[in-house]
């Protein structure tokens, strides 16, 4: 019995096992003996004397060795030996949630020699507990992203079979290659026709890259796209779509209007995507022309456009009245469209009632024309938050730099909360957007430090005096930030005392996010606590990713 209990103590806490009844009385029999001489050993080390004696080091280490014992006891006689498996699953999905991958399955791996492999085929492949669970959790693998999946079909298919009915997000990269002989390769638009039938699909991200430009070919391209807008998709409530176009203009133009007036008259009527909500398109005109007909506009509440015409951004708009939040970059005034909307351009007016968010930016050389043929038609009465990017080289003479009444009444400029400005020329002042006098929200995307009467603007309040929430994404002089801050505080309370009131003409900061280097932050970190400590909520990291004050 000895010798067995001898083993048993050498094993007992180092795994997982679980004790029978009798195991567990022996060993809770042995906790409360080793807890015995524990306290036996700490009586005996208090009547020695403490000076480092071989006695006393004896017994130090006897008792070290007796502690350890009965802490591999405590844990054999821990009530639990494992997590469950719905405690197991929602560690899955944290550690997905957290993956690099964003939670995507990502099929082919982009660079396998670099790169690790997605987290839910490393769970996976632990043991086979793990597996069992991985394999019967569905949202593990509901984000699937593949590249030209025709050629990964079978691991395609294999981990859409782990999904059961969960809804799946769905992002697909594919290469339609050129064509030869007058044969269409139709597999890829088959497959995914049966895909996205087949599976609750919530969300679809589809980026194609066309690689020829017969006319039959897009035609057929075409047909395919109008044909699955019309499937029916119940569960779809996100839509990315992009078609990448090379040669641009380099297609014959007769023939594909031809093909796209004829489709339009026939399935314009009907749309197979009840849910859908978000959208996002990015083409050539012609891509617009294809798709324009086949969505249903009015149920969308997101939309965002790239490389469009203003055009065609408004006849989209025209028919979006439900719209909360639109982008649109790289606006574009074509003299004349081979693909263009059908609209009513004269006396036209565009009111969103709903449009809270407006993200716009114009490609280099626009002039206040092409800004004005834009805002022009647009009423927008909830517009209370407006992301602008400013164009390289853009002339001086030309909105922002130069006051417009008409585009600043259509932005609604002096009753927009929030701002989020991409400047790039070095002249470019905040003053610029001094009207802006309700501002709640600024976020500067400009990689220069903030200039001397920006700042000296911002302390006084002269520029958006209601400002509270600062975020700059270029390095900054920390102290000159720092300072800046303590200023506009105590403006703003002198103004409230002055007003007597809890409230002046200039509010104080309440949270500022900004960049600096570690050595300048270490100059002035105690004025950052001071100001930490008197309610500003700071957001300081260092040019290398490094927090300093969160």
């Amino acid at each position: 019995m000895k010798t067995i209990l001898l083993i048993e103590i050498a094993h007992i806490g180092r795994s997982n096992r679980e004790h029978s009844e009798v195991a567990a009385r022996i060993i809770q029999h042995l906790a409360d003996s080793l807890t015995n001489d524990i306290h036996r050993l700490d009586e005996a080390v208090a009547t020695v004397s403490p000076s480092p004696s071989g006695t006393s080091l004896c017994l130090h280490h006897k008792r070290d060795t007796l502690v350890k014992q009965l802490d591999r006891c405590k844990v054999a006689l821990a009530p639990h030996k494992r997590l469950s498996v719905d405690v197991i699953q929602y560690i899955f999905l944290l550690c997905s949630e957290d993956d690099k991958y964003g939670g995507n399955v990502e099929l082919p791996r982009l660079s396998k020699k670099l790169d690790r492999k997605p987290i839910q085929m490393i769970l996976s492949h632990v043991c086979s507990l793990w597996r069992d669970i991985a394999l019967a959790t569905p949202s593990l693998w509901s984000k699937l992203r593949v590249s030209n999946f025709l050629t990964h079909i079978a691991a395609v298919t294999e981990v859409l079979s782990r999904l059961r009915r969960a809804p799946l997000s769905l992002s697909i990269e594919q290469d339609l290659p050129s064509y030869s002989d007058g044969l269409l390769n139709t597999a890829f638009f088959d497959t995914l026709q049966e895909i996205i039938t087949r599976y609750q699909v919530r969300e679809l991200s589809l980026q194609l890259f066309i690689e020829y430009h017969a006319t039959e070919s897009l035609i057929f391209i075409m047909d395919k796209v109008q044909k699955m807008l019309h499937t029916s998709l119940p569960d779809l409530e996100i839509l990315n779509f992009s078609m990448n176009d090379p040669l641009g203009y380099a297609v014959e133009v007769d023939g594909l209007a031809q093909f796209l007036k004829t489709s339009n008259d026939v399935n314009s009527t009907t749309s197979g995507l009840p849910s859908l909500k978000v959208l996002h398109l990015d083409g050539f005109p012609w891509f617009y022309k294809c798709v324009h007909d086949h969505l249903c506009w009015g149920q969308l509440r997101v939309l965002s456009t790239t490389d469009v015409s203003i055009n065609w951004a408004l006849a989209i708009l025209y028919h979006s009245r439900l719209l909360e939040c639109f982008s649109v970059e790289d606006l574009v005034a074509y003299d004349a469209e081979p693909f263009e909307p059908v609209l009513p351009m004269t006396d036209l007016h565009i009111r969103l009632p709903h449009l809270r968010h407006l993200k716009v930016s114009f490609i280099q050389g626009s002039t206040n024309q092409d800004i004005h043929s834009f805002f022009g038609p647009l009423e927008l009465p909830s517009l209370s938050s407006l992301c602008y990017a400013i164009a390289h080289f853009t002339r001086q003479d030309v909105w922002p730099y130069t006051p417009d009444p008409l585009i600043d009444e259509r932005i609604r400029l002096d009753k927009l909360e929030e701002l989020e400005l991409y400047p790039s020329s070095p002249t470019w002042l905040l003053a610029t957007w001094k009207k802006a006098r309700n501002l709640r929200r600024l976020h500067l995307h400009s990689i220069s430090a903030l200039k001397f009467a920006d700042v000296s603007s911002l302390t006084s309040g002269d520029v958006f005096p209601f400002l509270q929430d600062v975020n700059m994404d270029g390095t900054q002089d920390p102290g000159i930030v720092l300072q800046m801050i303590e200023e506009r505080q105590k403006n703003a309370a002198a103004a409230a005392i002055a007003k007597g009131g809890a409230y002046g003409p200039i509010l104080p900061f309440k949270s500022v996010k900004f960049i600096c280097t570690e050595v300048q932050f270490k100059l002035h970190k105690d004025l950052a606590h001071a100001l930490s400590k008197a309610g500003v909520q700071l957001k300081i990291h260092s040019d290398t990713g490094l927090s300093f004050y969160c």
